[in-house]
């Protein structure tokens, strides 16, 4: 959606990513946002939070600061805050792209399995990323649903036929011992 024009010149401007209306509190907002991802890029996950933070203090409807800020949480094992965090951001905005990846990834962590399938099959469905659909099949098999890994990686492979789709080792590996286990 285009922003209200007068003459050739636009009333406001509108962030593209984000759809936010780009204001002064906005762009206060943002500068502290990218610091955030300079510390989050170099694994410094406290000093990223900060600024995250920092930006939301600013202008609360910051939601790629409110994402990234549970991505950083997620990273450091925090899962309660992580989904809080994480879920405010689906609330506002149901289709970001890695919102569902990134809870797919804390109910994982948190061996909520049933809603961790959820959530990838979901960001899947938004963004029919590689990617997201190579990281869903590994988690199948690492939680022992082989059948069902091996059903999605067909369905990739047929969407990706470019591609050599291959399962991780350890998805593998993991499926294996978990067999030998119930057999045992």
């Amino acid at each position: 959606v285009a922003p209200p024009m007068e003459g050739n010149i636009p009333e406001y401007w509108v962030n593209a990513v984000t759809n936010q209306k780009v204001t002064p509190k906005y762009i206060e907002a943002d500068v502290d946002y990218r610091m955030g991802e300079l510390y989050l890029s170099r694994n410094l996950f406290n000093e990223a939070i900060k600024f995250f933070s920092s930006a939301l203090k600013t202008e609360p409807n910051h939601n790629i600061a409110k994402l990234r800020w549970g991505y950083a949480e997620l990273l450091q094992g925090n899962y309660f805050v992580s989904k809080k965090l994480l879920k405010e951001v689906l609330a506002a905005d149901p289709k970001m792209k890695n919102v569902n990846l990134y809870l797919a990834r804390n109910a994982s962590g948190e061996k909520d399995f049933k809603n961790a399938i959820q959530y990838y099959r979901t960001e899947y469905k938004n963004y029919g990323s590689l990617d997201v659909g190579m990281e869903y099949a590994n988690f199948l098999a690492s939680i022992g649903q082989h059948d069902d890994a091996m059903d999605f990686l067909s369905i990739l492979q047929e969407k990706f036929p470019d591609k050599m789709l291959i399962l991780n080792a350890s998805s593998i590996e993991q499926q294996s011992n978990q067999k030998s286990k119930t057999k045992g």
